[in-house]
């Protein structure tokens, strides 16, 4: 009610209270996609550093996640590129999701197109399992971690059991939010026990340098040792006065027989020649 000054006024007021409002929230907005932007870059480092985990991303996704997201009218690879701090990536879907899709028929008609036009086909055929959740959990137990996935999905036991996973990053959808879970438990631990063996095996990497430098050490100072040994023997060889070799007489010194000597001799001599 009121005149129409009254409700023009009413409406101004109304007016710059919802612009002061939006004004208000916009910060506020700006603040939690930059703390999500943020929480997305330090999963991704913790998955990079621990499990190999680089771009371009490969990115696993199931049918409920696709007919979620193409239910809201979201653009699923622009929304996932963001995600991602902009990474190079590829939407990858299962031949069984795609079977899964073709059986259910209209109601997922859009699903399935945009998973046969926008996606890469995975052949899990060989993975054992009778639903597409089984065979993505083998399928992801089983991948090298050079080719491993993001996965994308709604389902939340699924996602429960992909925690117990190491190394498998989850994504789905948060009414109209992207998320990327925080690591889990068992990627944490899978972390930890990986740094308890690095740990160990940098100690006794420090105990082998170690043992061969004490080695050294004793090889070298036996050496100086017998080096020291061998210098005093020598030095006791030099001080140790020689003895003196006993001298055969001077001949020079030694008297000429006598001719009586001489004559005895020479009677000796033939009274010997006679006998024989």
């Amino acid at each position: 009610g009121g005149s129409p000054a009254t409700r023009r006024a009413r409406n101004k007021r109304s007016a710059r209270a919802s612009a002061a409002a939006a004004a208000a929230a916009a910060p506020a907005g700006r603040a939690m996609r930059l703390g999500r932007s943020k929480l997305v870059r330090k999963v991704l480092k913790f998955y990079r550093v621990n499990f190999g985990l680089v771009a371009p991303y490969r990115v696993l996704l199931d049918g409920n996640f696709i007919f979620a997201l193409l239910s809201k009218s979201m653009d699923v690879s622009a929304r996932m590129r963001s995600l991602l701090q902009r990474a190079e990536l590829a939407l990858c879907v299962q031949r069984s999701v795609l079977r899964e899709l073709e059986s259910i028929g209209e109601p997922v008609a859009a699903a399935l197109r945009f998973a046969k036009e926008a996606c890469t086909e995975v052949d899990d055929d060989a993975a054992e399992g009778a639903s597409p959740s089984e065979k993505l959990l083998e399928l992801v137990r089983g991948t090298p971690s050079a080719e491993q996935f993001i996965v994308a999905t709604q389902d939340a036991e699924l996602r429960a059991r992909l925690r117990g996973v190491p190394g498998v990053p989850l994504v789905h959808l948060n009414q109209v939010v992207l998320t990327l879970e925080p690591p889990s438990d068992a990627s944490r631990r899978s972390h930890r026990d990986t740094e308890t063996k690095k740990l160990s095996a940098a100690r006794e990497e420090e105990r082998e340098v170690a043992r061969k430098m004490r080695k050294r050490e004793l090889k070298e100072q036996r050496r100086k040792e017998e080096e020291a040994r061998r210098a005093e023997t020598a030095a006791e060889g030099l001080l140790k006065p020689r003895k003196r070799r006993a001298a055969g007489p001077n001949p020079l010194s030694v008297k000429a027989p006598s001719a009586d000597a001489r004559a005895r001799d020479e009677e000796r001599r033939r009274k010997r020649l006679r006998k024989g």
